[in-house]
């Protein structure tokens, strides 16, 4: 039965990315429902293994933790800021710190194992964490892609027996770690190889490549800004070109429509552009790799 469920969690995970994706992909948004689903079914996979695999403590910390993940995915702080700016961020972080400071303690009392405190739960919160600093720092460049970490946490929180046989020490790394970071690393990997080879394939094709600026940036006709998911790179007074990664997809759209038109009226016909990267799918693809073939940068280093 248990194993049935870690099957019907791994496919819930793939086609919950998999729509997450396209949205991604044609928007640079996803729905919040998408992240709801995928959180909650999670949640009660979770619930379900845990309820006849674990003790009772390991199960109402699944919940605690799956509770924290999920509440990212609804947007219940706006009532709250009507009346408190700050009450919204106070809750937030009292849940991190309550969770944390729950599990750590019940490790020390009763220990990592399934009759105390289950390797899932601390997994799930290691990637909530984690998932979450970046996004505050700015590592992640939307909310939607902290979302996908920690949805993925709650379905999957462990990695799963991979499809290739890999080897010893990479077989232990992706064992160890959780199977949302695993994802995070093939995905940026991912990233890095194709995103700079696209680009300078752009600019071989416009024969605009240069050392400086080759595989970062390409150039547009000024009349494609608007509907192109980019940033612009050109400079001016008003600052066009300034990283908006908060926007909504039309506000978004709405700077790009206002830089074509100053770009216009300065004369300029093309405009220098870095892509707004779909992350969201690139983790899709690095959670597809993650199952088949574990962590990418892990079987690097074994196979040396």
């Amino acid at each position: 039965m248990s194993g049935v469920l870690a099957e019907l969690a791994l496919a819930a995970l793939l086609a919950g990315m998999l729509v997450a994706s396209v949205w991604d992909i044609l928007r640079r948004e996803v729905p919040d429902g998408c992240w709801q689903v995928m959180g909650i079914v999670g949640a009660v996979l979770g619930a379900v293994l845990l309820s006849s695999n674990s003790s009772r403590l390991g199960l109402v910390l699944w919940l605690l933790v799956a509770g924290l993940a999920v509440e990212h995915f609804f947007d219940w702080e706006t009532p709250l800021r009507r009346h408190s700016q700050n009450a919204a961020h106070w809750i937030e972080l009292s849940a991190f710190v309550a969770c944390v400071v729950a599990v750590v303690v019940a490790i020390w009392l009763h220990g990592l194992s399934a009759r105390g405190v289950p390797d899932a739960v601390v997994a799930a919160l290691a990637v909530v964490v984690i998932a979450r600093a970046l996004y505050e720092v700015g590592a992640l460049g939307g909310a939607a892609d902290a979302r996908a970490l920690m949805a993925m946490s709650v379905l999957v929180p462990l990695s799963p027996a991979t499809l290739l046989v890999l080897p010893a020490a990479a077989q232990q790394f992706a064992d160890v770690v959780p199977f949302a970071l695993n994802a995070l690393v093939n995905g940026l990997v991912l990233v890095a190889i194709t995103v700079p080879i696209t680009i300078a394939a752009l600019n071989l094709r416009h024969k605009e490549f240069s050392a400086r600026d080759g595989f970062v940036s390409y150039t547009i006709p000024v009349g494609d800004l608007a509907r192109r998911y980019v940033w612009v790179r050109e400079r001016s007074e008003r600052g066009i070109g300034r990283a908006e990664g908060a926007m909504t997809e039309e506000e978004d759209r709405q700077v790009r429509s206002g830089a074509a038109r100053e770009l216009a009226a300065r004369g300029l016909d093309r405009v220098r552009v870095t892509p707004q990267i779909p992350l969201v799918a690139f983790l899709a693809a690095g959670a597809l790799l993650a199952w088949v073939a574990g962590n990418l940068v892990a079987n690097l280093f074994a196979l040396r």
